[in-house]
């Protein structure tokens, strides 16, 4: 074994990494602009987005209970 990893004959790939500035009192200001709560960075659908949700999965459950290959 040469040592080498990856596959036979690949050539190794540079890979470089920038900097960038982040703005976290922007971020976690943006939602208390919008009158949010400061913990609403990620807001969970509402019942009505859910539901819609389940239906439109259905068919493909169903369909994949039929198959077997739901537990």
């Amino acid at each position: 074994m040469s040592g080498e990893a990856g596959a036979a004959g690949a050539r190794p790939v540079g890979v470089r990494f920038f900097a960038v500035d982040y703005d976290h009192r922007a971020v976690r200001g943006a939602p208390r602009e919008q009158r949010l709560p400061p913990d609403s960075m990620y807001v969970r659908p509402g019942t009505l987005a859910a539901a819609r949700r389940r239906l439109r999965r259905l068919p493909r459950y169903l369909a994949a209970a039929r198959s077997g290959s739901v537990t």
